[in-house]
């Protein structure tokens, strides 16, 4: 599967900022938050996702993104939580490696090799829509993403709330 923006193919491998840049596309991504959290309390994780080795219970980071076109209004609303090891765990006190999770998680040694996505469509709440300047109940296109490395250890779990006039 591969996801477009305006239907241009983006380059997944390269994360989603550039991906959008090389498209042409002006799109600023503004980081809402990134925190430590439970794996416990991290977004509901799919089955098969263990906590990685060298982790605890309560090492996750979770980084919440929105991503906006010129105009102000939003076009994707991104929860990752990546596990809380090397310099991840001190990504809430550093923030992103250039912006950019992917190249963080590439600092960290974490190359996605391997993936599975889900893809629904929802209405967006209160909150969602607040922040994407839409209306409640709007539809957007929803994603899970999870993504391993080719020795199959975990890397990230991605949940996206996607315009789907964009997407």
């Amino acid at each position: 599967s591969f996801v477009t923006f305006d239907g241009v193919s983006l380059d997944q491998s390269i994360g989603w900022a550039r991906a959008l840049a090389d498209s042409g596309t002006e799109i600023v991504t503004q980081v809402l938050g990134i925190d430590r959290v439970s794996w416990r309390d991290a977004i509901p994780l799919p089955d098969g996702v263990e906590i990685p080795e060298g982790a605890t219970a309560a090492s996750a980071v979770r980084i919440r993104r929105l991503r906006r076109q010129e105009d102000g209004r939003g076009v994707s609303l991104e929860t990752s939580t990546v596990p809380a090891i090397g310099p991840l765990a001190r990504l809430p006190e550093t923030g992103l490696v250039d912006n950019s999770l992917s190249a963080s998680l590439e600092a960290a040694g974490l190359r996605t090799a391997r993936g599975d996505q889900d893809v629904t469509v929802v209405r967006l709440h209160p909150v969602e829509a607040t922040l994407l300047d839409r209306q409640v109940g709007d539809s957007f296109l929803r994603t899970s993403r999870t993504s391993w490395t080719a020795d199959g250890r975990f890397v990230e779990n991605v949940i996206s709330i996607l315009d789907p006039d964009r997407f």
